[in-house]
């Protein structure tokens, strides 16, 4: 007998969601307090929002200017403030480490 696991069913969109709530939910109280950043273009970062929001801490998501309109609608709607930065993965890491979010945490 085989089982299979559909990624559209997941609650966001992908098996990401295990792996973010996992890493959110390990979080000291002074690491949730301050909230969490990341850098995704996909179903990552809409894990990373659903996640926060469960755990009732904040994410900033860190995106590239070119990202889907429907990835980016569904990870606001999770939750998340949105930080656009250029098309590069690279760049928009950097953008993450140097945002005025990751300063004020």
């Amino acid at each position: 007998m085989k089982f299979f696991q559909v990624r559209k069913s997941q609650r966001a969109g992908a098996f990401k969601a295990r792996g973010a709530t996992n890493k959110i939910l390990s979080l000291t109280a002074d690491e949730k307090r301050r909230g969490v950043i990341a850098v995704s273009s996909g179903n990552h970062a809409q894990a990373v929002a659903l996640a926060a929001r469960e755990a009732g801490t904040r994410a900033v998501v860190c995106l590239p200017n070119d990202a889907p309109k429907m990835k980016v609608e569904a990870t606001r709607g999770y939750g998340a403030d949105i930080a656009f930065s250029t098309a590069t993965k690279m760049t928009a890491t950097l953008s993450a480490a140097r945002s005025p979010h990751a300063k004020a945490w």
